[in-house]
């Protein structure tokens, strides 16, 4: 295992994270960004393009978390939570997926305090609507979170485009979002 601190790890490189993990490759460099899948083709195309990807999550001050359920941002907890020294010294960890509102509690402390919930924006082929390049909204109930969070995303992103909320509201903000555009999708197959 690579005994390298990385400065961001994106755990989940499917078809949102393997675009994050191109954006902040393109940010902060190759030496500092790596990815995680399970799926062994994933890592191998990654791999074969240039970035650093792995089948086990390494140590990182940053992971963004882009899995598809909440049952598999839960299990990426449990693998970080082996992997912090101390409470001294945890990472941030962000979640881009899509979480389960009912699910915040489940996140255990201390990680809880380093969580800052950040739902994915991306629209395939619209590049002026990137993923760190448009209007976001974060949410975390830990104000050394949110301080620390920002001091990361100004490397990335204009952080004023981020609207802060508590922990709670940004997880509802997505879910609303997600309800919004299939109601959308659905009037217009109505009305072919």
């Amino acid at each position: 295992m690579d005994k390298k601190i990385w400065e961001a790890c994106v755990i989940g490189c499917g078809q949102i994270g393997s675009e994050v993990l191109k954006e902040l490759v393109t940010k902060l460099g190759t030496d500092e960004v790596c990815g995680v899948d399970v799926n062994p083709d994933t890592v191998y195309r990654l791999n074969h393009l240039g970035f650093t990807t792995f089948y086990n999550i390494p140590h990182a001050n940053n992971y963004i978390i882009c899995t598809w359920t909440t049952e598999s941002v839960l299990k990426v907890f449990d693998s970080i939570g082996t992997l912090k020294a101390n409470e001294f010294n945890l990472p941030l960890i962000f979640i881009e997926s899509t979480f389960d509102p009912m699910c915040i509690s489940d996140i255990e402390f201390p990680l809880s305090q380093r969580t800052i919930f950040f739902p994915h924006r991306w629209m395939e082929n619209d590049p002026e609507h990137g993923i760190y390049n448009q209007k976001r909204v974060a949410g975390t109930d830990s104000t050394w979170a949110k301080e620390d969070a920002i001091k990361f995303l100004s490397k990335i992103m204009d952080v004023n485009l981020i609207h802060w909320t508590n922990s709670q509201t940004a997880v509802l903000s997505k879910v609303v979002e997600n309800t919004y555009r299939a109601m959308e999708i659905i009037i217009a197959q109505e009305l072919l």
